[in-house]
């Protein structure tokens, strides 16, 4: 009963270790000390304790399994990433395992027949095994390095991909099983667990090229974009440049003629043309140096003053970086912009204002656009409920989403009898 008692809290412990200390430090999650994780840590110790029976490569590819859905149902990620992270999780953890068997065998002089007949010296295992893991998380630099693997899982070819899983599991499972099967110390044992730290290293180094390149081509993109957008722009005052020059001409051959008055009425129908013009939009992007921020402000601008929409912008200061993903940032002012111009497109006022100020410590994204009909505040959240019909609430709902998983950004909102206010604050402060 008591030898029982002691492989279940071992079993806990390295579930634990694997799926909340590991992985949440490579996946810079803050999920230690979360009820609902325990819960499915507990509900997983039967299971794992079936596993215990089986031969050993049955057994590593069943706990590999089981940690896969625990990390999925965790952190809410995709299939593929989950894999990878419980893998390069699982490495570490046998790392910390070995290194823990070999302070006990070969530091202290400890029998292994000594320690499996005494239970204090299994719990004594169990607890320098979590210290010892807990150090090695220590040394895991959180840099959501899994984050671009899994946006980078999505963008490449899926045979690839596959590939590369089937190489990564099978090589961490063999040496695993070598490692499980060895006797301790022994040469090959040794080896196996050196083999080990070097797979975890190259693989290390693999994911962080995957960040770099990654995030290079994201920001090629996203200038590829804007330089198109600019283009645009220049052809666009191109043929206005030619359109005035046209004007010049009807103005000129009009007082040529000596028709005056009908000259003063052209001029002042091209000058009501541009007030038209210039109270339809007021946008200055020129404080804002993030490509991705600069593209959608300019994009979605586009979109809204083709809608007929009256859109003003105050950029109060420089706003040179922000500290959040290039995706997160995307997402977020994409849909809040979207969901603006729609709103907006159906009101009577048509118009959106956006606000953007920063410090070193902040940034502030404010939208306020107009709207026709009153909107429940605690139900616009919901999936699939908005305030422009059914099912069309999504946007707002990912939002929500996205503000719960990532911790530096929070979102209110505030709604008048005209305005629907949208303000988006990011923590501006750089990970140390």
């Amino acid at each position: 009963m008591y030898k029982i008692a002691a492989d279940i809290v071992g079993s806990f412990i390295s579930c634990y270790i694997c799926t909340i200390l590991i992985a949440g430090r490579l996946l810079n999650e803050q999920g230690y000390f979360k009820f609902k994780n325990y819960i499915i840590l507990l509900l997983a110790i039967p299971f794992l304790r079936i596993l215990g029976s089986l031969s050993m490569a049955y057994k590593i590819a069943g706990v590999i399994i089981i940690y896969t859905i625990i990390i999925k149902l965790i952190y809410q990620k995709g299939n593929i990433a989950s894999f990878i992270v419980c893998i390069f999780a699982y490495s570490v953890g046998l790392v910390c395992d070995v290194i823990n068997s070999f302070l006990y065998l070969a530091v202290f002089n400890i029998d292994i027949t000594y320690i499996r007949s005494n239970l204090y010296m299994i719990y004594i295992m169990h607890a320098s095994f979590f210290i010892i893991s807990f150090a090695a998380s220590l040394i895991i630099r959180p840099s959501k390095y899994f984050n671009e693997i899994e946006d980078f899982v999505l963008r490449k070819n899926l045979f690839s991909v596959f590939q590369y899983v089937l190489f990564f599991v099978t090589s961490t499972s063999l040496l695993g099983y070598i490692i499980s099967v060895q006797p301790y110390l022994s040469i090959q044992h040794i080896m196996s667990a050196a083999l080990l730290i070097l797979f975890i290293a190259i693989n290390i180094t693999y994911f962080s090229q995957i960040k770099i390149s990654t995030k290079a081509k994201y920001d090629y993109d996203n200038m590829y974009d804007y330089t198109n957008r600019v283009e645009k722009f220049a052809k666009q005052l191109s043929k206005q440049e030619h359109e005035y020059r046209n004007r010049l001409m009807g103005i000129q051959a009009l007082i040529e003629n000596n028709q005056y008055n009908k000259a003063l009425e052209f001029v002042n129908s091209i000058v009501a043309d541009q007030d038209t013009n210039k109270d339809s939009a007021s946008v200055n992007y020129d404080k804002i140096y993030n490509a991705i921020l600069k593209k959608i402000l300019i994009e979605k601008t586009s979109k809204a003053l083709n809608a007929g929409i009256k859109i003003n912008t105050d950029v109060r200061k420089e706003i040179p970086t922000i500290n959040i993903q290039g995706i997160v940032l995307n997402d977020i002012v994409s849909i809040i912009l979207d969901n603006a111009i729609e709103a907006a497109t159906i009101s009577k006022d048509k118009e959106i204002d956006i606000l953007i100020d920063g410090e070193e410590d902040e940034i502030n994204i404010i939208v306020a656009n107009s709207y026709s009909k009153i909107v429940e505040e605690s139900a616009i959240y919901r999936e699939g409920e908005s305030s422009n019909g059914t099912f069309r609430g999504n946007g707002l709902y990912l939002i929500k989403q996205i503000e719960k998983n990532n911790p530096n950004i929070t979102i209110d909102t505030t709604i008048t009898e005209e305005l629907f206010i949208q303000e988006v604050n990011i923590n501006n402060l750089s990970e140390k």
